[in-house]
């Protein structure tokens, strides 16, 4: 491999562990966690560096953070627009109909 090619792959390399160790991903859960360390790991051995800074788990895993449910008919009354979620009501008596024997 010639050292264009190289610096190449370790720069992509670089760009999915900057996407991987963003808040959100690495500390989502363990798997995250150590996908985002294991990147690391290759950069550094790639760069022959041995000083890596990985990351430390969290206390808490996100996914382990309850998330606010929703009522279908409120998320529905935030994603669609009344005249749009009329239209689509319509739309669906339509589809039933057809089905009605």
């Amino acid at each position: 491999m010639n050292n264009e090619r190289f610096r190449e792959n370790i720069l992509s390399l670089r760009n999915i562990c900057d996407t991987q160790c963003s808040d959100g991903n690495w500390n989502y859960d363990p798997y995250m966690h150590g996908l985002a360390n294991g990147l690391i790991l290759a950069i550094a051995i790639m760069e022959d560096n041995s000083d890596a800074k990985y990351l430390t788990a969290p206390k808490v895993w996100l996914r382990d953070i309850p998330s606010p449910t929703y009522d279908q008919e409120d998320v529905l009354e935030h994603l669609y627009t009344e005249k749009e979620l009329m239209e689509k009501e319509k739309s669906n008596k339509e589809i039933e109909d057809l089905f009605i024997l």
